[in-house]
């Protein structure tokens, strides 16, 4: 019988691990890192060279539209990235996505378009749905000076992708961009979750069991 008991007892702490585990899990699973993308890593690079993407504060940055270069001369601070434009690509876009899938939101972009106007469009996706759309115009101004354009439409909204794409307008020698800055948000993940309130199920039903069997 003492043998049984400590059996039970062992079992017990187990299944209390396992819940307690889960339970973390649930409290820090799809969770990104607040910060701002200020393309640090890419300080050590050339000036000019060719920008295809990088990893920065949990979050993987890729060009996925015109050809983006490291500006390693001039930034919000230094490095930034920028692009020239070609005449032939309308728009020149970057993707922002977690490096794990988790959500976040956006704060503001420092943009810079030099020596002539550019637009801009902030492109927020949620689960394949576009679920924000802020559009605008960078203020000709003198070279490098940065803006930083607040996300005015839906700061709180909850994102999984961010597409920022600059288009030139008035011929500008170039545009740059900075300090992409976001925020960490949670999001709902269902499995450890459903775990967790199963085991806590399961814990109450075990202990009203064994209250039972000690009365008996």
């Amino acid at each position: 019988m003492h043998m049984l008991e400590l059996n039970k007892k062992a079992s017990m702490n187990f299944l209390k691990l396992i819940i307690a585990s889960a339970c973390i899990l649930v409290a820090t699973s799809g969770k990104s890192e607040a910060g701002i993308i200020a393309f640090e890593p890419l300080a050590p690079l050339t000036n000019g060279s060719i920008y295809t993407g990088h990893s920065e504060m949990g979050f993987d940055i890729t060009s996925i539209a015109g050809e983006w270069r490291v500006g390693g001369s001039f930034g919000n601070p230094i490095p930034s990235i920028y692009a020239n434009p070609d005449g032939t690509t309308p728009t020149f876009e970057i993707d922002v996505v977690e490096s794990n899938g988790a959500t976040f939101s956006l704060n503001s972009v420092d943009l810079a378009s030099n020596n002539g106007a550019s637009d801009y469009a902030f492109t927020g996706y949620f689960g394949g749905s576009v679920v924000l759309t802020q559009t605008g115009s960078i203020t000709p101004a003198p070279p490098f000076q940065f803006y930083t354009i607040a996300n005015t439409v839906s700061p709180n909204q909850v994102l999984d992708r961010l597409v920022v794409g600059v288009s030139p307008v008035n011929a500008p020698s170039s545009f740059n961009m900075d300090n992409i800055n976001l925020a960490a948000v949670g999001a709902p993940v269902p499995e450890p979750t459903t775990l967790c309130i199963f085991g806590c199920v399961t814990l109450a039903a075990v202990s009203g069991g064994a209250r039972r069997r000690r009365k008996v």
